[in-house]
């Protein structure tokens, strides 16, 4: 009598093949996440957009302000309607951007005060100067811009 053989894969070999996917599945998830100054500059993009948005709702102007001391951003509002103001007793903290936690992302601003969103959408500066445009610039490793035009307009170049 002779023997036959099966021929296939044995459940070594297939774990074998699995496991060695796997590994290589993981290296390439890691190739294919955003790089951290584009996650960051995203994340400052929305900031500065909600800040623009709580200005609308809430009818009151909206600062965002730089704090290099704890490294994130701050959203503080007006407690009084047609004040433009961004340090002081008078203002309420509504949220904080943490950038401290993003590693050695490094942040710079082509103002030095702070912007401020009016109830109407219009940005200006702390000192109630005119705007014009603003540039957030995000750095690690590549850099990152985050472009605020007086119109309204947020975006990441």
């Amino acid at each position: 009598m002779r023997r036959v053989r099966v021929r296939g894969l044995s459940m070594v070999e297939l774990l074998m093949v699995l496991a060695i996917v796997g590994i290589l599945a993981a290296l390439g998830a890691t190739l294919l996440r955003p790089p951290l100054s584009k996650t960051v500059a995203n994340g400052v993009r929305s900031f500065v957009q909600e800040g623009r948005f709580q200005a609308i709702k809430a009818n009151r102007a909206v600062a965002i302000v730089w704090d290099g001391g704890s490294r994130s951003f701050h959203m503080v509002e007006a407690q009084t309607a047609g004040t433009v103001e961004c340090t002081s007793s008078s203002t309420t903290l509504l949220r904080t951007l943490p950038v401290a936690k993003s590693g050695d992302v490094s942040i710079a601003l082509s103002y030095t005060d702070g912007i401020v969103w009016l109830p109407t959408g219009q940005l200006r500066r702390c000192d109630n100067s005119v705007a014009g445009d603003s540039t957030i610039t995000v750095s690690y490793k590549a850099a990152r811009k985050v472009l605020v035009y007086g119109g309204g307009k947020v975006m990441v170049q």
